[in-house]
């Protein structure tokens, strides 16, 4: 018994390990130049910067959490980039064949589609226009305009795959229907405080959803059932962060190699066990 109670001890150790060390990681992208990929503190809203992107107009990022990817938006050139999440270096993925450039990007993490948007007043689109976007080839599939919302820079999805946009002329917060891209407001949802509110992004483990505001250089939390904000922190500089998203981190290799060893002591007491 007492073999047992200390084995379990040592996977539940493991298991805490593991848990910890694959919490998501919270990105942002700064618009600033050059542009720069940064990872943000989520209690403190503190910047890291992890390194300049190599373009000079990366407008958001978002993620595909089954891949482990990191996207970015090139609106200057309507690319598609890919992110590396060590050095910040961005890579082109895709050329987008949208008619106006996308300024906005989002993953929908239940049915695995890249989404995106026109910004009026961004490249020369009369109105917001959601598309749905294949990253392989960067064909964009015209869905529908978002209604009377406009400049919706801020573009994500909570995890069970609701998409929110937030008009930086209104600073409304929306839902949009990502079957005809009409947008629709939160009921009773004030609007926001104040604009530069340039991206939200929800935690994997959690559906926390986050913003970046740029006119107080600051990230807060957003309750998407009211428009209210928690003020998480502010960034430590002025900042432009235009873009937010998670990423799974990578398991420590000490934390796998605990997991690893407390399997195989469990499967060594098994074997003793039946011996007796």
């Amino acid at each position: 018994m007492q073999r047992m109670v200390a084995i379990a001890g040592l996977m539940l150790s493991a298991a805490g390990c593991v848990s910890s060390a694959c919490a998501s990681q919270l990105f942002g992208v700064g618009f600033d130049q050059p542009t720069a990929l940064y990872s943000i503190d989520q209690s403190t809203g503190a910047l890291t910067a992890l390194g300049p992107t190599g373009f000079a107009n990366v407008a958001d990022l978002t993620s595909d959490p089954l891949t482990n990817t990191l996207y970015g938006v090139d609106a200057n050139g309507n690319q598609l980039l890919k992110m590396d999440t060590k050095t910040g270096q961005a890579t082109r993925a895709a050329i987008l064949d949208s008619v106006s450039p996308i300024g906005s990007i989002a993953f929908d993490p239940v049915s695995r589609q890249l989404y995106g948007n026109t910004v009026v007043g961004f490249g020369g689109a009369t109105h917001d226009t959601l598309y749905r976007i294949d990253p392989v080839s960067g064909h964009t599939t015209l869905i529908g305009a978002l209604g009377s919302f406009v400049q919706v820079f801020a573009l994500g999805f909570d995890q069970h795959g609701t998409l929110f946009g937030i008009s930086n002329q209104s600073n409304e917060l929306i839902r949009i229907d990502t079957a005809t891209g009409q947008g629709t407001l939160i009921p009773g949802a004030p609007p926001l405080p104040f604009q530069g509110s340039f991206d939200i992004a929800s935690r994997p483990e959690d559906n926390t959803m986050f913003l970046a505001n740029s006119l107080n250089a600051s990230l807060y939390i957003l309750d998407t059932t009211t428009a209210s904000l928690t003020l998480a922190g502010p960034y430590g500089s002025q900042t432009n962060i235009v873009g937010l998203a998670f990423l799974s981190s990578v398991p420590e290799p000490f934390a796998v190699d605990v997991l690893v060893a407390g399997l195989v002591i469990l499967l060594i007491a098994r074997r003793c066990v039946r011996m007796f």
